[in-house]
């Protein structure tokens, strides 16, 4: 088993004493938590060199990628806004793989005011698909949970979702992809 840790327990640090870091403790990986103003720099709007050189220093370190932390969610109704949320999903994908990073952290998000919990589901399976495809071409891509929940799970959707994951609501009534959320979609090489 490999060890990571994600930088949102460490936002003052740059990207030096990240990897710094890193070694000193024996983590295997790190997972940058983006768009939250943590001082590593790693961003989805870095310039490709940027992303490039991020890349080398991690792997010169011998210190993995291991996730790109976002905050993307999914639960949402007006069409501007799905659309906004699949693009923002596309930037992530292709900042993780810029990176040699294997996929990104994503969330289902709250469902929202007056709108049915298996409608909610159908969204967020609908646009993370749509995203996934969109930015990593056709075929199915796998998804893996990151922290358990327990919940409702439409048993239906395992079959019919075009992710293959089993999408659900947990208790507290947000909506959970894989049974589990946040999920990390995984990117292809």
């Amino acid at each position: 088993m490999k060890i990571s840790f994600m930088t949102f327990m460490t936002p003052e640090w740059t990207l030096d004493e990240v990897i710094a870091g890193a070694r000193r403790h024996g983590y295997d990986g790190v997972e940058p938590r983006v768009t939250a103003n943590h001082k590593h720099g790693i961003e989805p709007d870095m310039p490709a060199e940027a992303r490039k050189e991020a890349r080398e220093r991690f792997a010169d370190a011998g210190i993995e990628i291991a996730c790109i932390a976002t905050s993307c969610t999914f639960a949402a109704t007006d069409p501007a806004k799905r659309q906004a949320n699949i693009d923002n999903l596309k930037r992530h994908i292709e900042l993780a793989a810029d990176l040699g990073a294997p996929g990104i952290r994503v969330f289902g998000g709250a469902r929202p005011e007056g709108l049915s919990m298996p409608d909610a589901i159908a969204i967020v399976a609908e646009d993370l698909s749509k995203g996934c495809a969109q930015a990593c071409g056709a075929g199915p891509l796998s998804v893996a949970a990151v922290r358990p929940q327990i919940v409702r799970v439409r048993e239906d959707l395992i079959q019919t979702h075009p992710l293959h994951v089993p999408i659900g609501e947990s208790d507290d009534g947000a909506i959970k992809v894989a049974a589990r959320d946040p999920v990390v979609v995984a990117v292809p090489p």
